[in-house]
């Protein structure tokens, strides 16, 4: 609750970034005061575009996503950032 990283990301987005931007900063400042977070968001605006983003000692973050066209559920990854 301290970060609110979903409120972030929509602030971001209102600020005119893509979600996977978004969600990438909105867990970047979460790491800069937990250097060992691990965790993951999935970020989608209010015309169906989406994204996601991930941080820690995980290499991909996998989420799912129903694509209307194909009519079924595709798993789709992000690499994770890392602190440095």
């Amino acid at each position: 609750m301290r970060f609110l990283p979903s409120l972030l990301a929509v602030e971001f987005m209102r600020n005119g970034m893509k979600p996977d931007e978004a969600g990438k900063q909105a867990l970047a400042r979460i790491s800069r005061h937990y250097p060992k977070f691990v965790g993951g968001i999935v970020v989608v605006d209010k015309s169906g575009n989406y994204g996601a983003a991930c941080h820690g000692n995980i290499d991909q973050f996998p989420f799912s996503v129903y694509h209307p066209g194909l009519k079924k559920v595709v798993v789709e990854k992000r690499d994770c950032l890392r602190s440095m």
